[in-house]
């Protein structure tokens, strides 16, 4: 699998995305992390992120939603602590996938993609997929390619 092949397969238009996301209310990103899920850990011959933190994550963000519009005390607290939950799960999938990238690119095209720990931490599953379509790109300038 070329660069290209690979960003063909694994990216999207981050402004897709963002789009989506927006339009779904968050449902895009779990779909998008759903459908990448079994060919990236196929590529990677390892789990890179376990099926649970997906499913919990959903979990976590649905409650969220649902409960957000009750304004009880007891509630609220549970509101903060399923959105933080649900942080955490998005932003550890996002970082581990980033991992991934970052070794996948370099033992497979030599290609080091230098990945931004804090930027996994604010734009999390968008970072990821800048980085899919970045691969593509640093190929493309390492052959002289424009």
């Amino acid at each position: 699998m070329t660069p290209r092949e690979f960003k063909e397969e694994f990216g999207d238009s981050t402004t897709r995305v963002v789009l989506l996301g927006m339009v779904t209310f968050g449902i895009y990103y779990f779909i998008w992390l759903a459908e990448r899920r079994k060919p990236m850990n196929r590529l990677a011959e390892k789990e890179i992120y376990d099926k649970n933190m997906l499913i919990f994550a959903a979990v976590f963000g649905g409650l969220t939603s649902m409960l957000a519009p009750i304004s009880v005390a007891g509630v609220e607290i549970l509101i903060v602590w399923f959105n933080i939950a649900y942080s955490v799960l998005i932003i550890v999938m996002a970082w581990k996938i980033g991992v991934w990238l970052e070794q996948y690119s370099f033992y497979q095209w030599g290609i080091k993609l230098k990945a931004s720990r804090f930027l996994f931490v604010i734009f999390n599953i968008f970072y990821v997929n800048y980085l899919i379509n970045k691969i593509a790109l640093l190929d493309e300038q390492q052959k002289g390619v424009y």
